[in-house]
């Protein structure tokens, strides 16, 4: 897949924005929520929370909240 534009790279960071995202999303938002904690904090990651499965970053990739 060819390279993300730099707008589509942030709005895939917001919680509830990417709805259904890709394999290449997929890696591309779990990078920065392991590299940024207010990143991760906005997403609903704790600092506790070592783990960040596919499907929690999935889920709140659709649904905008952890729950």
């Amino acid at each position: 897949m060819a390279e993300m534009p730099e707008f589509y790279k942030r709005k895939l960071l917001l919680p509830g924005w990417p709805g259904e995202v890709n394999k290449e999303e997929h890696a591309y938002i779990k990078k920065n929520l392991q590299h940024n904690p207010r990143l991760r904090t906005r997403w609903g990651f704790t600092r506790g929370n070592a783990r960040l499965s596919k499907a929690q970053i999935i889920h709140v990739a659709r649904f905008g909240t952890g729950r």
